[in-house]
């Protein structure tokens, strides 16, 4: 937005659309958030309780294909016709205005975002990407920082606050992205990422997730016992004393 009395510019952040206000929205009930405390140690009451009200399978697909953007009840065909055009003015208005990105490069930016869409979640190889596009290596980290302030992208970091080295892991921001890039590969992490990062700190050591430096989160059963950490499992609707269901984390906000 532009003030016109001082000619700058105000940047204000809308986040997505968690899967319980896609619910709330949906069908028109009210279902309260839930504190991430209270997800990873009383999941099998709270996904009872919820249950006991709604199926949230019944909508679970539905959200991580178009329910991020509050503008899904135009249908999957528009909705991703829509979201492609948002995804082409944020490139080729906002990019320039707010990050400095000639329009010449804007091209290069559509190709890193597409690799890194396609092939989300993905370790980044730094050269790779630069000899892909046809820049250097300081240029791509460039690149990455304005594609996550656009809400493109989700950097992790092996440790939180370590924003000066290279990412561990490259998310596309929301699963409704993914769809849109034909990715369907790894759905489960991105949802966690996304729904997690709006109010927590998450760090990411392998294919393990550290959250506030407290709780390591992964889909791994084999590690189940091991202290601090809390097994995910996107197939179950109840939670157990050893999986938490994945949706339930999509009523942290």
């Amino acid at each position: 937005l532009k003030h016109m009395e001082t000619d700058t510019i105000s940047i204000y952040e809308l986040q997505g659309l968690s899967f319980r206000e896609y619910l709330s929205l949906k069908v028109n009930k009210k279902f309260p958030p839930f504190k991430l405390e209270n997800i990873l140690r009383q999941s099998e009451w709270i996904s009872a309780e919820i249950s006991s009200k709604i199926k949230p399978f019944a909508y679970f697909e539905d959200y991580l294909q178009f329910g991020y953007y509050p503008v899904f009840d135009d249908g999957i065909v528009d909705f991703q016709g829509n979201l492609e055009n948002l995804l082409n003015t944020i490139m080729d208005v906002d990019l320039p205005l707010l990050c400095g990105v000639e329009a010449k490069n804007i091209e290069k930016m559509k190709q890193l975002l597409g690799t890194l869409a396609q092939n989300s979640p993905y370790s980044p190889k730094m050269k790779h990407l630069a000899d892909e596009i046809d820049t250097s290596r300081i240029t791509i980290s460039q690149y990455l920082r304005h594609l996550e302030k656009t809400k493109f992208i989700k950097l992790l970091y092996e440790t939180e606050g370590d924003e000066n080295k290279k990412p561990e892991k490259i998310f596309a921001e929301n699963t409704n992205l993914l769809y849109l890039f034909e990715n369907k590969v790894d759905r489960n992490q991105t949802f966690l990422v996304n729904q997690l990062s709006y109010e927590h700190n998450v760090a990411c050591k392998g294919k393990y997730f550290l959250i506030n430096d407290r709780f390591t989160l992964g889909f791994d059963p084999k590690k189940d016992g091991t202290s601090g950490y809390y097994c995910i499992a996107d197939d179950i609707e109840f939670g157990t004393d050893s999986q938490i269901p994945l949706w339930l984390f999509g009523f942290l906000y």
